[in-house]
């Protein structure tokens, strides 16, 4: 009782001192006046002060004090405070944030050269993170235009619709700079046709007068060389999963190398599990519409990454769907363990030993929540290897599942053998072909597929039904990375 007592004391005590520096941060915003405000801020950020304050709170009061400082307009203490931070801060998503409050700084008081110098710092000082890179882009656009530069503004703009979630708005911020430009509707109005639908035209013919003419290939891209050596160099350190390959894959659209990052896009989809299929095929018809300019076909991509080439009724190849991969140069797979990221023959022979233990700790049964824990991270092992004898893999989860009975352990095992079956894959259809062959081991053990078993396969369902959906010329997204980016 006392325990419990204690317990409950301390959770409200947090909770309590939440509350406390929640109105201590509204009282100080409260302040009216920002020459007073401002004080009180560095004086509750003074070095005997800061100390008692949470990560959190330290945070919040640093945003005050710069959107003090940005509405006294000292611009020089600001970035002086910035640069400290920036060189001190232990988060990469902090160290960029203040490299970008930097940049924000110079361009509001009205130093256009130095303004752009230091957006592209936010990418160059800070590629292991893109958080900040979408404003930062828009806002290269933005300083190019109002210094007069359009052309290289157009250039900024084309990277900038490259990586948009939503393209239609970088369409038409590219179509309003080509009306400036050109004093005349008809680059403007081609893109925005070609935005709207595809190189076919309204008539959805190809070969007739309403076919737009392709302005985005005309524009060019702004030197890349100094982001492709930042993001390079960074690249081998952002791990072996699928997310490290969308990030890489987002570096190289802010590059301007539309299929480097397709590349990498379908790196991810390679290496993904069924669970994040619908987020890499976001990115992956990113990839897409970056390379082709513009977004007619995606329809056909999620058909693709659904069914496979044999489409939908898993017919004949002449009656099936065609490959947008192999169109481009990457419908073959990959070659060698890791994927574009390929590991050191130390790296594999680790990988393999851990996988013998893994299979020894999954086929133990004291504690179902170790095999799952096991089988999770046996799981993980084929996202980062990419390439691995998938048959054998197939085989060992469906003579586990023989050999199982809790329903828990049962659908970790069938995930398992879901990664196993899409690993190396640009669809769904091995997928979908592994299903079945567990539904005939439950029906030859005359059992009902057990429910954990049936969420598995409702998630390939639920994914291939929104694979279905993907609209012609829709929103389409890279990753944020969970980006995590």
């Amino acid at each position: 009782m006392t325990r419990l007592w204690l317990r409950w004391a301390l959770a409200a005590g947090g909770v309590l001192l939440a509350a406390a520096a929640a109105a201590r941060e509204a009282d100080l915003a409260r302040i009216r006046d920002p020459a007073e405000r401002l004080q009180a801020v560095k004086q509750s950020l003074a070095p005997g002060q800061a100390d008692t304050l949470s990560e959190h709170d330290r945070v919040v009061r640093r945003d005050l004090l710069v959107s003090t400082l940005r509405e006294l307009k000292r611009g020089d203490e600001l970035r002086r405070m910035l640069t400290d931070w920036e060189q001190a801060d232990a988060s990469a998503e902090r160290r960029q944030q203040w490299a970008f409050l930097m940049a924000e700084s110079l361009r509001e008081d009205a130093q256009p050269e130095a303004a752009l110098a230091a957006y592209e710092r936010v990418f160059t000082a800070h590629p292991e993170t893109s958080t900040r890179w979408p404003e930062a882009q828009a806002r290269i656009v933005d300083v190019l235009e109002k210094s007069g530069h359009v052309g290289d503004a157009l250039k900024a703009a084309h990277v900038l619709w490259d990586a948009a979630f939503d393209s239609r708005a970088a369409a038409q911020r590219i179509a309003d700079l080509l009306q400036s430009a050109d004093k005349s509707p008809a680059r403007a109005d081609a893109v925005l046709a070609m935005q709207r639908y595809g190189p076919a035209g309204k008539d959805g013919i190809v070969g007739t007068a309403d076919d737009p003419s392709p302005v985005l290939p005309t524009l060019g891209y702004p030197d890349g060389t100094a982001r492709r050596k930042a993001f390079e160099a960074v690249a081998p350190t952002l791990g072996d999963d699928a997310d490290a390959s969308l990030r890489r894959g987002t570096a190289c659209l802010y590059a301007g190398d539309p299929r480097a990052a397709l590349r990498h896009f379908a790196d991810a989809l390679r290496r993904c599990d069924v669970a994040s299929v619908g987020e890499v095929s976001r990115s992956v018809m990113t990839g897409f519409r970056a390379l082709r300019g513009h977004g007619s076909g995606l329809d056909a991509v999620g058909q693709f990454i659904a069914y496979g080439p044999n489409g939908p009724a898993g017919g004949t190849r002449e009656s099936g769907v065609d490959d947008p991969f192999a169109a481009v140069g990457l419908g073959e797979g990959s070659r060698q363990p890791g994927g574009l990221v390929p590991l050191s023959a130390d790296e594999l022979g680790a990988m393999q030993s851990l996988i013998r233990e893994l299979k020894e700790a999954a086929g133990r049964h004291g504690s179902p929540g170790r095999q799952i824990a096991a089988i999770d991270a046996y799981r993980r092992t084929c996202e980062a290897l990419v390439v691995f004898d998938r048959q054998e893999v197939l085989a060992w989860v469906l003579g586990a599942l023989t050999r199982e009975s809790d329903n828990r352990v049962l659908g970790a095992l069938v995930r398992l053998g879901q990664a196993a079956a899409k690993s190396n894959q640009l669809n769904l259809a091995g997928v979908q072909k592994f299903e079945g062959a567990v539904t005939q081991v439950f029906d030859g053990e005359h059992q009902p597929v057990p429910e954990e078993v049936l969420n598995a396969f409702r998630l390939t369902d639920r994914t291939v039904k929104a694979l279905e959906k993907v609209p012609p010329l829709g929103k389409t997204g890279a990753a944020s990375h969970r980006a995590k980016p």
